[in-house]
């Protein structure tokens, strides 16, 4: 799979937002009415909040993992550094 880290996050991102948002608009828990008491404000902006929290987390994962020239696919992210070895030209 070749795509940015921006990508990648953005679309767990969405789809955790989808399923979250599913799950409390018509799953429910059980525990909704404890949670209605202690939440400030409406149950999207909590839903916001921990999207952008795993979208975070995603796109800082896969930082570090490019960081550490993790293997993606079978390949690794290694490239050798260019270095001059010859008596300059001028």
């Amino acid at each position: 799979m070749n795509c940015s880290t921006f990508t990648l996050s953005a679309v767990i991102a969405v789809i955790y937002f989808l399923c979250k948002f599913f799950e409390t608009k018509y799953l429910g828990s059980a525990s909704d009415e404890d949670d209605e008491e202690n939440q400030v404000g409406s149950p999207i902006k909590g839903i916001l909040r921990d999207t952008v929290m795993v979208y975070a987390c995603v796109w800082i994962g896969g930082f570090i993992l490019d960081q550490f020239h993790a293997e993606r696919g079978g390949k690794t992210a290694y490239v050798p550094p260019m270095v001059f070895t010859d008596p300059p030209n001028f």
